[in-house]
C-alpha cells in the first residue's frame, strides 16, 4: 500500500461513527472464551436442573467440565428432551377433535389434559417452557444451558440460532451472545441486525452493544455500564480487552 493511501486508511478508521471492530477476532475480541460469557445458566441448586425430562442432560453438562465432546453430548440430550416436549405440546393443542356426539366428551378430556400439561411444563416455578410469540419455546434458563453446551461443544451455529430465536424482553443476553458469536466469526453485518434487540439486561447486552455501536458517546456509555456489572473473571477479561481497543480508536 502506498504511504498516502495508508495514511488515509488510518484516518478513516479513527473517524467518529466508523465501525470500531478489530480485525483480530475469536478469543482476542473478548480476552478469552466467548462461551464463558453466557448468562442465565441455571445454577447447581436451580430446580430446573431436577425436572425429570431434563435432569440427565443437566447432569451430563455438569460432569462434562470443559470436555467439548461431552458438552456436545449434553447439548444433544437437552435438545432431544426439548424437542419431545414441544412435540407433545403441539399434538395436545393442535390435534383434531373428531366430530359428532363424541366431540363434547373429547373436548372435556382434552381440556383437563391440556390444563395439567400447562401446569406442569409451562406454569410451574421450574417450568422448562414458556409461551412465546408463535407457540411454546424454552424458558430463558433452558435456552441458556442449550446455548452454553452448543457453544462449548463446538457448535456455535446452534448457539447463534438459539439466541436469534429468543424473543422475550428478558432474553436480551441470549440475543447478545448470538451477536457476539457472529462478531467473533467476522459476520459483522449479521451481528448488527441484532443491535436494536439487545436491551439493557445484565452484563452481556451493554457489552456487545458497545462493540456494535458506531456512536462514540453510546460506545462509552454502554462500555461503562458493562464495566459496572462485572461479576466474573471472564467478564473482567472481556472488559479489559474492549477497553484497550476502544481507547485506541475512540476520539
Amino acid at each position: 500500500m502506498r504511504p498516502m493511501m495508508a495514511l488515509v486508511t488510518l484516518l478513516l478508521l479513527a473517524l467518529p461513527g466508523q465501525a470500531t471492530l478489530p480485525a483480530e477476532r475469536g478469543g482476542a475480541l473478548v480476552g478469552g472464551d466467548p462461551c464463558a460469557l453466557v448468562e442465565g445458566v441455571p445454577g447447581p441448586k436451580d430446580p430446573l436442573r431436577e425436572v425429570r425430562r431434563f435432569r440427565a442432560g443437566f447432569r451430563a453438562m455438569e460432569r462434562a467440565g470443559a470436555d467439548a465432546e461431552r458438552l456436545a453430548k449434553a447439548h444433544r440430550e437437552l435438545r432431544a428432551a426439548l424437542v419431545r416436549l414441544l412435540a407433545e405440546g403441539e399434538k395436545l393443542f393442535q390435534g383434531g377433535a373428531g366430530s359428532g356426539e363424541r366431540r363434547p366428551r373429547w373436548q372435556d378430556a382434552k381440556t383437563k389434559k391440556a390444563r395439567a400439561w400447562l401446569q406442569r411444563w409451562v406454569m410451574g416455578p421450574s417450568a422448562p417452557l414458556r409461551i412465546g410469540e408463535v407457540g411454546f419455546e424454552p424458558s430463558p434458563g433452558l435456552r441458556a444451558a442449550l446455548m452454553l453446551t452448543a457453544c462449548r461443544g463446538r457448535d456455535p451455529e446452534a448457539a447463534i440460532r438459539l439466541g436469534r430465536r429468543a424473543r422475550g424482553d428478558d432474553e436480551g443476553s441470549a440475543r447478545a451472545l448470538a451477536a457476539l458469536l457472529l462478531l467473533t466469526a467476522g459476520r459483522d453485518a449479521e451481528a448488527r441486525e441484532l443491535s436494536d434487540e439487545l436491551g439493557d439486561e445484565g452484563f452481556l447486552a451493554p457489552y456487545v452493544g458497545a462493540w456494535l455501536s458506531e456512536d462514540p458517546e453510546v460506545r462509552r456509555r454502554l462500555a461503562a455500564t458493562a464495566r459496572r456489572r462485572v461479576t466474573t473473571p471472564a467478564q473482567e477479561d472481556a472488559v479489559r480487552a474492549q477497553a484497550r481497543h476502544l481507547d485506541a480508536v475512540t476520539p
